[in-house]
């Protein structure tokens, strides 16, 4: 599926294109916010005229007829559409959009005005320029969002750091560049936080994507709210991941872990204290009781030998007993993880 997105200067007006395959369809339904101005449907090149459709609330339903290949051309307002001046925020749910479900790749080409930038959620395959425009290219599967401002833009590693406000953020870059350095350290080549990173308003919620990182805004300005920056930089799938039943349990002590050692780094005592973040965590107690370098290794193995698979406590705790030349390794991390769980 295709989309061609067409943002006009000042965010007024979008004007779309969407291609799509009749096999990629999950549903022969179509629907249409009132938002949309429809201007052109077409099923194997032929014209079509829609019925009334059903409506519900601000939408209308359709149902379509099969075709190898359809073309939807449309055009919406986007006044009033703006959550914050000059940002907008688009999923594969909303309104700026005509409702299709298929499966299979979903590719965006963004074009937009020079003075704005975009994040998906979907990975980035190019950016060009030409005839006064951005030319993005997205390209991923299943449902995707994306944020397009006109962004204030910090360079930053090997990406870009996108922030709704003109502000240096000088602690909040410092904490994100010691954070990947902190993981080029003890991780080694396990794991890789390098990422474009964007601000979306307050009002939102962040997440870490496979395209990027969304954060709230006050995160780059607040330092009670760094933490929750590092929390979305470090929202990586690379770390040990729960199974179902111990609900994330093994992600968050993970996460736990990176955010409390970068901010060590970045603040003072006091700052850390003022935080309210705990001294010490599970993964910085086991690497006191292994050493530094042993519990490195021995972490970067267990994650690079499961891979993708979930890990429970009782797997946490063999895989360290079986791989550490300490004695009590595994009585000592029991305790720990029963401290940690309240048991």
């Amino acid at each position: 599926m295709l989309y061609t997105i067409h943002i006009h200067p000042a965010l007024s007006t979008l004007r779309g294109r969407i291609t799509w395959r009749g096999w990629e369809m999950l549903s022969d339904t179509l629907v249409i916010d009132e938002a949309i101005r429809l201007e052109k449907l077409t099923a194997d090149e032929e014209t079509v005229i829609l019925e009334t459709g059903r409506k519900e609330g601000s939408k209308r339903i359709y149902s379509l007829q099969k075709a190898r290949e359809y073309t939807l051309e449309y055009s919406a307002s986007l006044e009033g559409k703006a959550g914050e001046r000059d940002f907008l925020f688009m999923d594969t749910s909303s309104p700026l959009l005509p409702g299709i479900q298929t499966r299979g790749e979903q590719e965006i080409v963004l074009l937009l005005p020079q003075s704005y930038s975009a994040l998906s959620s979907l990975k980035r395959e190019s950016l060009s320029r030409e005839d006064g425009l951005k030319r993005y290219r997205f390209a991923g599967e299943g449902e995707w969002h994306l944020a397009l401002a006109r962004y204030f833009e910090i360079p930053f590693l090997s990406g870009k750091v996108l922030l709704l406000e003109d502000t240096t953020a000088v602690i909040a870059l410092r904490a994100l560049e010691e954070g990947a350095d902190l993981v080029s350290e003890r991780m080694g080549g396990v794991g890789s936080v390098r990422t474009d990173i964007a601000a979306v308003p307050d009002t939102m919620s962040g997440s870490h994507t496979l395209g990027g990182v969304f954060v709230e805004k006050r995160a780059f300005t607040e330092m009670e709210s760094l933490p929750l920056l590092l929390e979305r930089f470090f929202d990586v799938p690379w770390v040990l991941q729960s199974p179902e039943e111990e609900k994330g349990f093994l992600e968050t002590q993970m996460k736990e872990y990176l955010v409390s050692e970068t901010l060590k780094r970045v603040l003072s005592t006091s700052q850390f204290a003022a935080l309210g973040m705990k001294e010490k965590t599970l993964f910085s107690e086991t690497r006191e009781f292994l050493g530094a370098d042993a519990f490195d290794k021995l972490l970067q193995l267990i994650i690079k030998k499961t891979g993708s698979h979930s890990l429970s406590k009782a797997d946490l705790i063999r895989e360290f007993d079986e791989l550490s030349w300490k004695p009590g390794t595994g009585d000592f991390l029991r305790e720990r993880l029963q401290a940690e769980s309240g048991e």
